[in-house]
């Protein structure tokens, strides 16, 4: 009974992970038609400008995309562990949700048919990468729960080994998707231009 009431209780907190991300990443579309067109950031657009015009070597594109994956996955692991930190690594892992709505229509609104082309060249390895971040969002939740609830130190220290396994797998699959993600951008990007 105790596990078919714990299994219930996982798949209810991926259902909810899911909608919220779902509900944020709509929120993110819209969000550049609520606001005045002015105040959109160009961040992305002369991100997207540098590449086309040659101002990034290959390289240093890899290494950024890599430093900022690598970051974001030991920001969102290390706040979890915290209890103090924690509402920090659901507040990061939100805002990934949303930011990834923004840069779609934003890209679209900037550069009409060819940002539909640009945001699914974006899209794509974002989401990858989303989903990766959200199993180990579902893991630093659930790995928080049971730690806050275990009185045995045994289960807890298992718990770690389990977690910090996640942890490695998701940076792993997270620069090898940032090399990926970053030959795509660098070559599509130019070719589309």
């Amino acid at each position: 009974m105790n596990k078919l009431k714990l299994k219930r209780k996982l798949n209810k907190r991926k259902i909810i992970i899911i909608i919220i991300n779902i509900i944020l990443i709509i929120l993110g579309l819209l969000y550049p038609s609520i606001i005045e067109k002015s105040t959109i950031s160009t961040k992305l657009t002369t991100y997207i400008e540098n590449i086309i015009n040659s101002k990034y070597l290959i390289e240093a594109l890899i290494k950024t995309n890599i430093i900022n994956n690598i970051s974001e996955v030991l920001l969102l692991s290390l706040n979890t562990i915290f209890i103090i930190t924690f509402p920090i690594s659901i507040l990061l892992y939100f805002t990934k949700s949303f930011s990834l709505g923004v840069s779609i229509s934003s890209l679209i609104y900037f550069y009409k048919l060819k940002g539909l082309l640009f945001s699914i060249i974006i899209g794509i390895p974002s989401i990858i990468n989303l989903i990766l971040i959200s199993i180990l969002f579902y893991y630093s939740i659930t790995y928080f729960i049971i730690f806050i609830k275990s009185k045995s130190k045994i289960r807890k220290k298992k718990l770690l080994k389990e977690y910090l396994k996640v942890i490695l797998i998701v940076l792993v699959l997270n620069m090898i998707l940032s090399i990926i993600d970053s030959y795509l951008s660098f070559y599509l990007f130019k070719l589309f231009k």
